[in-house]
This record gives C-alpha cells, structure tokens and sequence, in this order.
C-alpha cells in the first residue's frame, strides 16, 4: 500500500537494499532458501542500467546463497538486462505482458519457481560411432553431432519438460548412445 510510481526506474537501488535484507537472511541460517522476487518493467533508467551491471550484482548475491526471480511486467521488456540476471545459479525470469498472464502463472507455477531442485546440470550425449542424431527436442542450439546442455538451475513447472532425441543411422538394430549427466542439489 505504500508504494507509489515516480516516473523511473531505480532497478539498482531496489536490488541493493533487497541483497541486504536476503543476505542477513541467509546468514542467520533460520531457512534453507533465500530468494529476491524482483517486480520490475527491466527498464531501468535511474542507476545502474547495463545488463552486465545487474549480472554482476546478481552473482554477488548467489556467492551468498541468495537466488532471484525476476518477475517482467508490461510492454517493452528490457530482454538484455532480464537475461543477465536469470540466467546465473538459483535464478530464474518470467514475462507478463497482462492481467491474464500473472493468472496462468500463479495456476502453473506456484510456488514451484521459487525453489530450485538442481544446480549446475550437464547433460551429454553422445551416439554410437556408426550413429548420429538425426532430431532434438530440449536442446537449445543444437546442431549435428554430440548434445549437450548445461543449465544453471533447475525448476519444477506444471508444464513438465524433457529432453528428447532419435537417432539416424545404417543399422539401427543396436541403438546406442552415451549420456552423461551430473548436477549439484542446492
């Protein structure tokens, strides 16, 4: 009830004193999770206003345990400046453009997006010498060869996920690949 719009937006000082508050959180060790919601229209014209401004701030915060989700509201979304923050450990971004969007997240996503359930995940795969992947699904920038994907964190969601693959070859009677997977749990 006490906030109030000002013409700008100081995105800078809101994670300054958010960072403080997390990190005086996470030191008194009364919870396992500590995380900074940040409600923001990622414009940020007051302050810091580059993305490899707010990555850096972000970072501090996850050497101190402290995850963020950045929750994008309105037209004009700063994408840069979103990506540099939920991209690292422990953080996470949604975008919501109207009312109806905030809606179908809270349906879908509450309250999994707050609690990561892997840290750091690699997964590798490479087929049998006589194969070769012929399609992928899940595996951004994928190209002909080995898959991988690394992520920084991992979430669970209403809407499931999963990584596929099929494989292209002279005889598929032995189908065969290597996968290597590893991850950190928080």
């Amino acid at each position: 009830d006490e906030l109030a719009e000002a013409g700008s937006t100081n995105m800078e000082a809101g994670l300054i004193r958010a960072d403080e508050i997390a990190r005086a959180a996470a030191e008194d060790g009364q919870t396992e999770e500590v995380r900074v919601v940040l409600f923001t229209d990622v414009q940020p014209n007051v302050g810091a206003t580059e993305p490899s401004e707010f990555e850096r701030m972000v970072a501090a915060g996850t050497e101190h345990g402290v995850g963020i989700t950045v929750l994008a509201v309105g037209l004009g979304i700063g994408p840069e400046v979103l990506k540099s923050m939920a991209h690292l450990r422990g953080g996470n971004a949604f975008s919501f453009f109207d009312l109806a969007d905030v809606e179908e997240f809270m349906a879908e996503e509450w309250p999994w997006f707050t609690s990561p359930i892997a840290l750091d995940l690699s997964v590798e795969v490479t087929p049998a010498p006589d194969l070769e992947v012929a399609d992928a699904y899940g595996f951004p920038g994928a190209e002909e060869g080995d898959l991988d994907l690394d992520v920084s964190s991992v979430f669970l969601s209403r809407r499931k996920g999963a990584l596929l693959f099929s494989l292209a070859g002279p005889d598929l009677s032995e189908l065969r690949a290597d996968m290597t997977l590893s991850y950190r749990t928080p």
